[in-house]
């Protein structure tokens, strides 16, 4: 299988959250859109199949409908992974194949000590997951473990949530606030243990499985390490050197990708 048939494009670094454990330090820099449209043209031909938006917060793009509509109208199944700030409006203009939600605690008080949500976060996360649900829109959650949620039983939250993939990640140490929120792989383990639920598919990726195994580009559209090097290390801008050259300059293990469960029926 072509190793970069699934790839994510990180289109903007502007954000609406604060999350203590971000590892995008892109800069406020971006493409065109319509240079966004070449790279995502690029890819296709060099063939990847399905294509992650993501950010920052790739829904206060403004041409985030454009993108996902392109690569559906070339043939990619598309997905947009958001803390939901404007998913509502994105979506009366496009269908992306998969939403994934971001969710790190069924606990309003520890969403808002992470960073990532305010008063209104968890009811408005349901309220999108019912909405994608009705548009036919396939659902993931996606929960990062860390010091402040570790103890938790998010299963109540996530069974209403009712996501098709439920991905749990073990926070990354790729910036200096993130230290001190480091659990151990024990920890992490013993998180998704107590986390595990019936019919729904859990993809536990501790840092081990997370370290070269996914294909990123930044918003200049340049791949860069999937690691915790801090700060990032990119290779040459995809539009000056195509898509081959530029993928060669960073490292990617497609066994890993496959062993992680990130090759499944889009």
């Amino acid at each position: 299988m072509n190793p970069l048939t699934s790839v994510n494009f990180y289109i903007t670094s502007e954000c609406d959250s604060k999350c203590k454990f971000c590892f995008s330090n892109h800069g406020k820099k971006r493409l065109t859109r319509n240079n966004a449209i070449r790279v995502i043209d690029m890819l296709r031909k060099n063939g990847t199949q399905k294509i992650t938006f993501g950010g920052g917060e790739p829904t206060l793009h403004e041409s985030l409908p454009d993108f996902v509509n392109h690569a559906n109208s070339i043939g990619m199944k598309t997905a947009i992974v958001t803390n939901g700030s404007k998913l509502n409006e994105v979506i009366q203009f496009c269908k992306p194949s998969w939403v994934a939600l971001s969710l790190d605690s069924g606990c309003r008080a520890t969403q808002i000590l992470i960073g990532r949500g305010k008063a209104n976060y968890i009811s408005r996360t349901i309220n999108l997951a019912d909405k994608c649900r009705s548009l036919g829109i396939k659902l993931k959650v996606n929960t990062v473990v860390c010091s402040y949620n570790i103890k938790e039983d998010m299963t109540s939250i996530v069974k209403r949530i009712a996501p098709n993939r439920w991905k749990i990640f073990q926070v990354l140490p790729t910036n200096p606030s993130a230290r001190p929120l480091e659990i151990t792989k024990n920890q992490f383990s013993k998180f998704v243990k107590r986390n595990t639920i019936k019919d729904i598919t859990i993809i536990p990726e501790d840092i081990n499985a997370m370290c070269q195994s996914y294909i990123l580009i930044d918003p200049l559209g340049r791949f860069y390490h999937s690691d915790i090097r801090w700060p990032h290390e990119y290779s040459q801008p995809i539009l000056s050197v195509g898509v081959i050259k530029a993928f060669r300059q960073v490292s990617f293990d497609f066994n890993k990708l496959k062993e992680r469960g990130g090759i499944y029926e889009w």
